[in-house]
Formats: C-alpha cells, structure tokens, sequence
C-alpha cells in the first residue's frame, strides 16, 4: 500500500494533507480512498483492514481521540503499532504522547487497544453517522433519532470513564508539529 511497486502500478496510498488541511469529510471513505489513492487515518487504516482480511492476516484497528491506526501481534506476542497515514511503524510511548492517551483510558479499553470485529465495524458505523450527519434531519427519521440519542448516551458515559478527543484545530497542530519532526528526521537536520 505504502511503496512505489508494480502491485499498485507504481502509485502507492497517501495520506491526502490538503483535504485534512481544507476540513473535507470524503477522504473518510473507502470508495473515495481506492478513486483517489488519497485518504486519511479512517480510510487507510479501514482499507488495510479489509485487504488484511481478504488475506487472512491478522490486523486489528486501534484508536485514539480523532485517530485510528492497525496494531499487530509479533511472533513473540507483543504487539506492533502501524500508522498507514506514513506506512511506519509507531511506538506505543509516542502514540500516548502525541494523542494525549492516560494509561487510564488504556487500562479501561478505551483508546489503544486491539478492537475485535464486531467493535471495528461498530466504530465504522460511527464514522458513517459522522459523515452523513451534515446531509439530513435526523428528526424526520424517528428510528434514526432513536439511535442516535442511545449513541450520544453511549458518549456521555464513555466520556466519564475517561475517554477524550481533540478539537479539528488542536489535531491540526498537532499533526503539523509530527509532519515537522518526521521532515526533519528524514532530512537528519535533528
């Protein structure tokens, strides 16, 4: 996914900045992901998963407030962190500290741990609401208001165990300060 090979006719999946940078929602997608070969940490980490599947290769999604990432087990059981937005790998230590992640929210299974099927798709459906949000009243739906106050519940509780996010303008520096540092790691001018 990650490397200029003939597999992907030499156009390998990239995180897409300028969508991220203009606030766009369709880089979410996984439709949008395989049209552009650009998306974002929903839609690479949603795509991997789904070809590690299509292969029958263990990989498990993983969050983080406003993040999803894929966590591997080695052979020796310990788990491997790989961000598909650089196609690197990531130590949990630095994913903690770049996310803001309490080792309470860990503990309690909240952010960074390997999500089982049924939670990733969960998490998917999240996403999806999200993102279709903006294009209706959910008012003149009473089954989908329905479910979307159990899902605002479902956030209020989770918010008392610990669980966090980021706002868009937060996330954004954030990013910009790792895009640097990676820059300057590469460049060896650190």
């Amino acid at each position: 996914m990650f490397e200029s090979i003939s597999e992907n006719k030499f156009k390998p999946y990239q995180y897409d900045i300028e969508k991220f940078m203009n606030g766009t929602k369709d880089c979410y997608m996984v439709s949008h992901l395989l049209k552009a070969k650009k998306g974002n940490c929903r839609s690479l980490p949603y795509l991997y998963k789904i070809l590690a599947n299509e292969l029958n290769a263990e990989a498990f999604l993983a969050v983080v407030p406003m993040h999803i990432y894929i966590k591997h087990r080695g052979e020796e059981g310990s788990w491997w962190n790989l961000e598909t937005t650089s196609g690197t790998f990531s130590r949990s230590s630095f994913i903690m500290e770049t996310f803001n992640v309490s080792e309470e929210a860990i503990r309690s299974g909240l952010f960074m741990k390997a999500l089982s099927d049924t939670e990733s798709v969960a998490y998917c459906l999240y996403d999806l609401i999200d993102f279709y949000k903006g294009y209706g009243e959910l008012s003149k739906y009473p089954e989908l208001m329905s479910e979307f106050q159990v899902m605002d519940s479902t956030i209020k509780y989770i918010s008392k165990l610990g669980y966090t996010t980021m706002n868009p303008e937060t996330y954004r520096t954030m990013f910009n300060e790792v895009r640097e540092k990676q820059m300057r790691l590469k460049t060896g001018k650190e």
